[in-house]
This record gives structure tokens, C-alpha cells and sequence, in this order.
């Protein structure tokens, strides 16, 4: 099979120095080391004088992953004004389809949010399309209100076209099956263990490091990532990650034992935490926050006890019970606690089984596997 890859954060040859980080760039890598998909083509957008560029140097590629532009050659709203919208599929899809028919194998388009389905089809070129949501983003709370009618819109149209419609999020693949749908796959999140092989220290940290990884979005209880900090001045808090669509963060800035470090490289990241003490995540309660968390694989692979709020009512199975779990301030303040009055301990079993069957390697495979299976 061929997979051109619409929704990538950057080319592969950058993926390679910055690192695999999120779900679209892990699925991408996991593809890219699958041996049933023969190759694997990462499309982006690119200005004329380096799509032109291309096309003059555009030769048979032996590697599995090459990296292939396209080209909105006038502007959107020109081209349709002057009707030559179907100019630009026709020109684009020229040198997909060349690339494709290169290799031979039947085509697979995998687009990657909204952003990705609208790529792929500007690019005009064709094959069975499959639509990876990530996580919830009907319901999601970053979505503004006015913004609910044209997305909800947008995925039944992408929803019709699609081949298989995939989500970490119960609560999106049910949203899409409750309108018809049948074609709904939960890939669930996963992690590359590889990455984690610096071993946590076996002591413990004076004064006790407590961190947290990601995005500082909406998704936060702010209220109660500020109590615990100010219950517990002398507990070092180190927040890994960069704001996204909110300023609520910055309460956190008032307080002294509270370190920012800031957007860190995937290796930087897999260096990081093991030095952590404890690890919690602290997202609210919310229907569409079913999102299976990367940065609970990753404090797990760590090594790291994580504590976590129940922000959904799957996660003691999703994880196997290794998760600490609580509702109020109160509750991860106790389980930190009682991290903290233990002795550090290695990967039990259990982390071990969960980490094994929870790659992104094996998430990808098996879902290929299906792939093949359906399309014999």
C-alpha cells in the first residue's frame, strides 16, 4: 500500500532532527516503520519557486519516505473567482499521481484533522481516505460556540467521504455513530519507548520535584493546579509546554516554587522527566475530555508515579489501574504525598504489559493489519 500523509507539522527530514512529539507525527512514524505500507509520501503545501524546483528535480525516490510538495497556484478566493479552481487539483494531482503510479499499490489518502482533509482534497489526488479526528473536536472546549455549526457541518461532509473514520476519543466515535456511521476505528494513543531509556533516579528529590507535560489549554482545572501549589510551597512544581488559546495559566505565575521551562524536543522531554518525583495531570471534567492523554504513556514509560484527576470516567481501565486518581485538591495532594513518604520503585509488571502493548508501532499495525484485511 501507499499512504500520502496530509496534516504532518513539518517535512520528514525536520521530524527527523526535532522529534516525534504528537499523535499526527507518532502515527506518522509509527507508518513510515510499518512493513505493510510499501511507501510513504508526507505532502505539504509549497510557494511556486520550490514546487517549480521540485518538478525539475523530481526523480525516482529509493528511500520509503519522501517528502512531496503541492501547489495552490493562485490564491483561493482568485481562483475561484476566475474560475480556475479545478486548475490547481489538475496540476497537483499530476505529480501525486505520478509519484503514486511510481510505485505502484493501491492509494491511501491519511488526513489528519480538518486541516489535512482540506489538503488532500486541494491536492485533487486520489484514493480511499481516512480521517483521524485525534480527539474530540465537536465537543471540544477551545471551540468557540459560533464555531460549532460549520465543524459539526464540515465532519459529516468529511464523515461521507471517508473510508474509516478514526479517534483516541469515545466520546467523538460515538458522536459519529449516532448519526449513521459504521466506519469508526478507536486508535487509541500510544508511546515510542525507545525514547525513554534514561532511568529515573532512585532517589528522591530535595525539595520533591512535582511536573507536569503539555499544552497549558484549556483543558487545565487552573482553580486547582493553584491550590496545590499554594498548599505546598516547598514541593518544586516544573511545567514542560507552552500555552495555547488561553491566558488562565499565567495564575500560576504568582507563585514562587512554580519553574516554566518552556517547549521542550521530544528527546529533551524523554531526558526531563525522569527526574520528576511525581507526575500529575490536572484537566477538568468534561464529556469531550475523554482524550486518551500522550502525556500518561509518557510518565508511565518514564518510570514516573502519575497522578491524575478523573477527567473522564474510562481512565482506571484505559491504564490499566496504574494510574492515582482523584477528584479535588485534596485528593492528589494525599496521593503526592504518599508517593513522596515511599521509596522509589522500578517498572512493576503491570507498567511493563501496559507499555508493550501500548506503542505506537503496535497501535499502527494492528490497524493496517485491518486495512489489508478489508481491502483483500
Amino acid at each position: 500500500m501507499v499512504v500520502f500523509y496530509f496534516g504532518a507539522d513539518s517535512t520528514w527530514s525536520a521530524l527527523q532532527s526535532f522529534g516525534f512529539r504528537r499523535r499526527n507525527t507518532c502515527i506518522l512514524k509509527a507508518l513510515a516503520e510499518c512493513d505493510m505500507v510499501k511507501k510513504l509520501f508526507v505532502v505539504r503545501k509549497a510557494g511556486r519557486r520550490e514546487y517549480i524546483k521540485y518538478l525539475l528535480q523530481s526523480k525516482p525516490s529509493f528511500s520509503k519516505v519522501e517528502d512531496i510538495p503541492y501547489l495552490e497556484v493562485l490564491p483561493k478566493k482568485l481562483s475561484e473567482k476566475l474560475g480556475l479552481s479545478s486548475l490547481n487539483k489538475r496540476i497537483n494531482a499530476y505529480l501525486l499521481h505520478r509519484a503514486a503510479r511510481r510505485v505502484g499499490g493501491q492509494v491511501f489518502l491519511w488526513c489528519y484533522w480538518p486541516r489535512g482533509y482540506a489538503a488532500a482534497i486541494e491536492s485533487g489526488i486520489k484514493g480511499t481516505l481516512i480521517f483521524d479526528a485525534d480527539h474530540n473536536i465537536i465537543d471540544d472546549p477551545n471551540i468557540r460556540d459560533e464555531q460549532r455549526p460549520l465543524r459539526e457541518q464540515l465532519l459529516l461532509q468529511i464523515g461521507a467521504r471517508a473510508r474509516y473514520i478514526l479517534s483516541s476519543s469515545v466520546s467523538m466515535i460515538e458522536w459519529y455513530s449516532q448519526r449513521g456511521f459504521k466506519n469508526c476505528v478507536r486508535l487509541r494513543n500510544g508511546v515510542e519507548r525507545g525514547r525513554f531509556h534514561v532511568m529515573a533516579s532512585q532517589a528522591r528529590s530535595e525539595p520533591p520535584k512535582i511536573g507536569y507535560c503539555g499544552t497549558l489549554s484549556k483543558w487545565i482545572n487552573y482553580d486547582l493546579f493553584a491550590a496545590l501549589v499554594a498548599r505546598n510551597p516547598s514541593w518544586q512544581f516544573i511545567i514542560i509546554g507552552k500555552p495555547w488559546l488561553t491566558d488562565e495559566w499565567q495564575v500560576l505565575k504568582q507563585y514562587s516554587n512554580v519553574n516554566f521551562l518552556g517547549e521542550k524536543t521530544a528527546s529533551e522531554v524523554a531526558q526531563i522527566l525522569p527526574e520528576f518525583d511525581v507526575a500529575v495531570n490536572l484537566y477538568r471534567f468534561h464529556p469531550a475530555l475523554d482524550a486518551d492523554s500522550m502525556k500518561l504513556y509518557e510518565y508511565i514509560a518514564a518510570g514516573i508515579p502519575t497522578v491524575s484527576t478523573r477527567f473522564h470516567s474510562n481512565l482506571e481501565k484505559d491504564f490499566d489501574g496504574l494510574l492515582l486518581l482523584g477528584d479535588t485538591v485534596e485528593d492528589i495532594e494525599l496521593h503526592i504525598r504518599n508517593v513522596l513518604g515511599t521509596a522509589k520503585k522500578s517498572h512493576s509488571d503491570t507498567a511493563r504489559r501496559f507499555l508493550e502493548k501500548s506503542t505506537w508501532n503496535r497501535r499502527v499495525n494492528d490497524f493496517i493489519s485491518t486495512i489489508q484485511y478489508d481491502n483483500a
